[in-house]
């Protein structure tokens, strides 16, 4: 979990969607650091469709280097606003490692 906010769970009603898509892109980040600097040194980036998020989160389990961090998105298309692809945090940030994902 990022942040330093606990997580809140209420309640909602199902219908407060209008839209929804069973095709999603999972974009897998790997980074690897070097001591204490706080940009990568190394990137290694995959995106993933035709699956969902349990069978990205083993392949990424799978496919990380013991040097690395990883982190999990879905990445969403172009909006109607024109401002590209965007990116919704599933697991980890990029800056986080597995352990802090326990």
């Amino acid at each position: 979990m990022t942040g330093s906010t606990q997580p809140t769970v209420v309640p909602c009603d199902e219908r407060t969607t209008s839209w929804e898509r069973t095709d999603p892109t999972f974009r897998v980040y790997f980074d690897t650091f070097m001591g204490d600097n706080p940009d990568p040194v190394r990137v290694a980036t995959h995106d993933i469709s035709g699956a969902d998020l349990l069978w990205a989160l083993d392949w990424a389990r799978a496919h990380c280097p013991e040097d690395s961090h990883p982190s999990i998105a879905l990445l969403l298309p172009d909006d109607a606003r024109g401002r590209g692809a965007g990116l919704v945090w599933l697991l980890g940030d990029r800056m986080s490692s597995w352990d802090d994902m326990a």
